[in-house]
């Protein structure tokens, strides 16, 4: 199907997660990472500018929590917005 479409089967590269927080309803959603090839093509068409973000790669050396990592890691800056849970 997706070749009759003119179409791929490949994703961009991205990472789920799942976001809580006491009184807010948990969301589900997933960050596609901004230089990663596929964007413009998703094929589940899941991709949203709204979801892009830049993940920053570093050498080994001290992670973010301070502890020693023996190899390279990469971080993301994300503001999650959560709405208030209706409770009822």
């Amino acid at each position: 199907m997706l070749r009759k479409m003119g179409r791929h089967p490949y994703r961009p590269g991205h990472i789920h997660m799942i976001v809580s927080a006491a009184g807010y309803a948990p969301v589900t959603t997933h960050l596609f990472v901004a230089d990663s090839r596929y964007l413009d093509s998703d094929a589940v068409f899941g991709m949203k500018e709204s979801l892009v973000a830049r993940f920053c790669r570093h050498p080994a050396g001290t992670g973010p929590n301070g502890e020693p990592m023996d190899t390279p890691f990469y971080t993301v800056d994300y503001d999650f917005r959560l709405r208030p849970s209706i409770a009822g």
